[in-house]
């Protein structure tokens, strides 16, 4: 902890357990559970934590900034190779923490033990009145702190956050508006708390026919792509936190996710086609299996009641082709407790990148996911899930009709005859504007997706 006029020698006053990586084999031969592998507080009775220098030092968080490089337990490291200095805000010295700079953000994945984050932050100190930061921490897609404008003369602030049931922490640190001269921001003492009673779940990972894992090729926007045998594949969709399978004509497509916990839970999964004609959704750990028949334009819940599981257990999604084959899509994957409490399955991902290891390729796709990147350049344009102009559903579709609008006029003044489907934009407008039947939801996103496929169709005649 700091220590006010000198350097703080020791570490959060406790000894350190270094946890390595430690890979346990739970399905077949390529399913692994990765131990936590950094610096834990394991004595003195304090809270287990990890901190994020160490996660820094293994690969596990991303970090970009406007000027210089990320500091691990010193404060930002210039980029014409000078020394950088101490963790220091203010007059207190700090032994652990990152030195960052605005225009800058850290990603952090988070874990289903992830509980608490805690950190003091402050611009470092530069002689007085210098520098001018705003200190924001985010989980997922929620802004759960904001600091105000800070400048090397104000002392620190203690900043906590819980992030238990998310799965992405983000520091972001900008200028207040005045340019980044200055402004060197410190996250000192940065680290997450562990709840040592809370399950142990591993990334969701796409076996193939032995049980091996299958890596997911680099992301595209988001995006990536795994090859899960003859004519089945796989797409991680990371703003939008599914997966979709594709499923050849009586294939299936396996992925699981290592799992522990010492409490019973349930795990429960939205599933649905995303095209095709009819599928089956499985979802199973051990005796416990869970099934649904999928038709298309139905959401299916898929629920699983569980006991307390040893490690060595594993969560298996399987989605089943039927017919002519289809696309099964599962999100929302999670792990809730007796006491209401969250966690979801992290998506797969790619590991920290290896040069000696060769990028996963996709050979060719099947049509199924030429549909879905089609749809997925959609999104992109519209703004869903993007951090730049995010739009909802509903915006999206106003916005298209707007679009589709223009190209009608622009057709109409071609000399075509655009009255059929001006008609049919005019359905879309009142179908969006129209009240839900009473008891369901509005499907804003079907109306996005039929409206984006009326509009092509309608492209491709003009």
């Amino acid at each position: 902890m700091p220590m006010r006029g000198r350097t703080a020698l020791r570490r959060g006053g406790s000894a350190l357990r270094a946890v390595g990586l430690l890979p346990v084999p739970v399905v077949g031969a390529g399913l692994w559970l990765l131990a936590l592998g950094c610096a834990v507080l394991s004595s003195g009775g304090e809270t287990p934590a990890v901190y994020l220098s160490d996660l820094a030092r293994e690969g596990r968080l991303r970090s970009v900034q406007a000027w210089g490089s990320l500091g691990l337990d010193t404060s930002v490291v210039p980029p014409d190779g000078r020394m950088p200095g101490p963790v220091r805000i203010g007059e207190v010295t700090y032994s652990r923490g990152l030195g960052h700079h605005a225009g800058g953000e850290i990603s952090v994945p988070l874990r289903a033990s992830d509980r608490l984050f805690r950190t003091d932050v402050g611009v470092a100190w530069q002689g007085g009145g210098r520098g001018s930061v705003v200190f924001e921490v985010w989980v997922d897609d929620a802004r759960r702190f904001q600091s105000g404008a800070r400048s090397d003369s104000d002392p620190p602030v203690a900043v906590s956050v819980p992030v238990t049931g998310g799965t992405l922490l983000r520091l972001v640190c900008t200028d207040a508006g005045d340019g980044i001269g200055c402004d060197v921001a410190i996250w000192a003492e940065a680290r997450i708390e562990q709840d040592p009673d809370a399950p142990l779940i591993g990334e969701l990972q796409v076996l193939d026919e032995g049980g091996a894992r299958v890596l997911p090729s680099a992301d595209w926007c988001g995006l990536a792509l795994v090859e899960a045998g003859e004519g089945c594949q796989v797409a991680v969709l990371r703003p939008a936190r599914a997966v979709v399978a594709a499923v050849g004509p009586g294939a299936e497509v396996t992925m699981a996710a290592p799992l522990r916990s010492v409490r019973p839970f349930e795990v429960a999964a939205e599933v649905a086609l995303h095209s095709g004609a009819a599928a089956e959704a499985v979802l199973a750990l051990g005796e416990g299996v869970s099934r649904v028949q999928l038709r298309p334009g139905v959401a299916r819940r898929v629920v699983l009641s569980l006991p307390p599981q040893d490690e060595g257990s594993a969560l298996r999604l399987v989605s089943r082709g039927q017919g002519a084959g289809a696309a099964v899509r599962w999100q929302s994957l999670q792990l809730t407790d007796a006491a209401g409490t969250s966690w979801r399955v992290p998506l797969p991902g790619a590991p920290p990148p290896d040069p000696a290891v060769p990028t996963a390729v996709v050979s060719g796709l099947v049509p199924a996911m030429q549909e879905l990147i089609l749809e997925w350049d959609w999104r992109l344009q519209d703004g869903i899930d993007t951090p730049r102009e995010p739009r909802a559903w509903g915006q999206a579709c106003r916005r298209l009709l707007e679009r589709t609008g223009a190209l009608l006029e622009h057709l109409d003044r071609e000399g075509q005859d655009v009255k059929e489907a001006r008609a049919g934009a005019a359905r879309f407008a009142a179908e969006l504007e129209a009240p839900p039947a009473a008891g369901a939801a509005a499907d804003s996103e079907g109306l996005w997706r039929r409206l984006h496929r009326w509009r092509r169709a309608l492209l491709f005649e003009a």
